[in-house]
């Protein structure tokens, strides 16, 4: 059936909004960076069940327009988990930052990247008003790929 639905999206002609991935529909973005930053991520992510389920839940939770502050929240568990994993603790992300960066060995100009989605993320993800759910849904994309960008770098420097 797969092969079907992957046969049948290729015959498309003109963009429809969702691709096809593992069994699941997701919905497009950009289709280069939906292949690069969501698909490929996902396939990385085979040795991480624990992170993958969040990502998957990311972006299950983007098909819903009211569920944005859900998607950030998932993105969020998804690089924690990988921090968790990476150094074998439990901690939560906030905890775990100095530790993740200094263990992917980036140069400073990466570590304040990597640091700022952290803070954002976490900013986002406790605050308890109105302006939670009150966000753009270009930047929720934009989460999602930088999310599985990260997730590649903390893979990656385990690999090294």
């Amino acid at each position: 059936m797969s092969d079907m639905i992957r046969d049948v999206l290729s015959k498309r002609t003109r963009e429809i909004g969702v691709w096809w991935k593992d069994g699941m529909f997701y919905p497009s973005g950009a289709e280069e960076l939906d292949k690069s930053l969501i698909g490929d991520t996902l396939t990385w992510l085979k040795d991480y069940p624990s992170v993958e389920k969040y990502y998957r839940m990311a972006l299950d939770r983007y098909k819903e327009p009211k569920s944005l502050a859900d998607v950030m929240t998932n993105c969020y568990k998804a690089v924690e988990g990988m921090a968790q994993n990476i150094l074998g603790n439990d901690k939560n992300l906030d905890k775990n930052r100095n530790a993740l960066l200094a263990r992917i060995g980036l140069s400073d100009k990466w570590k304040a990247v990597v640091a700022n989605y952290v803070a954002y993320m976490h900013d986002h993800r406790h605050t308890r008003t109105k302006n939670r759910y009150d966000i753009a849904p270009q930047e929720v994309e934009a989460c999602l790929y930088l999310t599985g960008l990260i997730i590649r770098l903390a893979i990656r420097s385990t690999e090294s």
